[in-house]
């Protein structure tokens, strides 16, 4: 174990640890979610109509922070915040392939019968930029990591926005033409650099909306003017809670969407169990071997980074370790694949850490060799769990 202690006089001495926490890129969540969009649409038509990406990926991201702040009061932190965060949200359907890997999302008994608490790399900022919380402050050489591995749901939210903006702009008696590439506001994004990419968790180009697609956001208090040609936003319906902007009428027309929709499988149970799979960290593997007299050995027990598959871990093939990684084949792109923002060479802006593998050595509370830019390919796990579910031959 990191910073073991063997308590001698013990038989088979006892491994005791100061801290024992683990960290977790949430990357792939995201492309679950886009996944499960894609399959869902496929099987009910109508639902593109009246839910875009951009809608289904906030709601989703709802529901990962609320079984975050769950799992964290474990430990007994924030846990009248929580309360008071249930009563605030509506009662939410939870897609199944969301829902495993919701239930996957915990703390851990493991193998050495020692608990393991998950650790957030950052916390959702209660400042408002254009009146939405929900970032973790600007876009720097430390930050970036936490936008790259923590969907921020003011991103989710700002999606939204310049979909409403690109879809307006194109409407007006004189259309107004809306990059799709938006970046954050001035307050967020690094400085010198162009917009973002998908490393930005959250972040997409923008998208055409439907009428009805538009009417749901600005019946939530959502609405986009325009300036000089420039988007002009406006927020009033958002309620600001614990560094999560909540759209209420949005969330419940979406769990209405969902509950009604001719792709069954939206009706998950919400789990209240603060425990999560143990797919999420390196695993502890006894060795064999016995201490001698004077002899300088290793702990009895060692992090070994096992892989631990479906059948071996969980009844949920959603929570394999191919799911709790870094996302997509990252590294096939190059030195600089794990980036939410690129320098105006494409470089790495200056002192951000430059790839996948160097951000996860970056610390010892990181996840291990197997949850680094593995050869799965995540897009096809999660595709394929999405299809799995809902009972569809694939595409």
């Amino acid at each position: 174990l990191t910073d073991a202690i063997l308590v001698d006089g013990i038989n088979g001495a006892i491994p005791c640890a100061k801290n024992r926490d683990f960290k977790l890129d949430f990357s792939q969540f995201i492309q679950i979610v886009k996944s499960s969009y894609q399959v869902m649409t496929r099987l009910d038509r109508g639902l593109q109509k009246f839910l875009s990406l951009s809608q289904y990926q906030y709601y989703c991201v709802i529901l990962l922070w609320k079984r975050i702040k769950f799992v964290m009061t474990e430990r007994g932190f924030g846990v009248n915040e929580y309360s008071s965060l249930g009563l605030k949200l509506p009662a939410m359907s939870i897609p199944d392939e969301v829902g495993y890997y919701l239930d996957g999302v915990g703390n851990v008994d493991g193998f050495d019968s020692l608990d393991y608490y998950l650790l957030l790399q950052d916390e959702l900022r209660p400042t408002l930029i254009n009146g939405i919380s929900g970032t973790f402050g600007k876009v720097d050489s430390v930050s970036h990591i936490s936008y790259e591995t923590l969907p921020a749901p003011f991103v989710c939210v700002q999606r939204m926005l310049w979909d409403m903006a690109l879809t307006k702009g194109s409407r007006l008696t004189t259309p107004v033409v809306v990059n799709p590439d938006w970046n954050l506001p001035d307050e967020l994004k690094p400085d010198g650099t162009p917009a973002p990419n998908k490393n930005l968790l959250g972040w997409d180009r923008a998208r055409s909306l439907t009428s009805e697609q538009m009417q749901a956001l600005e019946y939530a208090g959502l609405n986009v003017t325009f300036r000089d040609q420039v988007p002009e936003f406006e927020t009033e319906g958002v309620e600001n809670f614990l560094g999560i902007p909540i759209l209420r009428p949005l969330l419940l027309q979406i769990s209405e969407l969902l509950s009604g929709s001719k792709s069954p499988h939206n009706n998950h149970a919400e789990s209240t169990s603060y425990k999560g799979s143990l797919a999420q960290v390196g695993f502890m593997k006894r060795d064999d071997f016995s201490r001698g007299t004077g002899a300088t050995l290793p702990a009895v027990y060692q992090r070994n980074g096992t892989g631990m598959f479906y059948t071996q871990v969980s009844a949920h093939m959603c929570s394999a370790i191919s799911v709790f990684r870094y996302r997509i084949n990252r590294v096939l792109d190059g030195a600089n694949d794990s980036l939410c923002y690129l320098g105006p060479n494409g470089g790495a802006p200056n002192g951000w850490t430059a790839n996948a593998n160097d951000i996860f050595t970056h610390c010892p509370k990181w996840n291990v060799e197997e949850y680094r830019t593995a050869l799965t390919n995540g897009e096809r796990t999660s595709s394929d769990l999405s299809e799995k579910v809902r009972r569809i031959a694939p595409k």
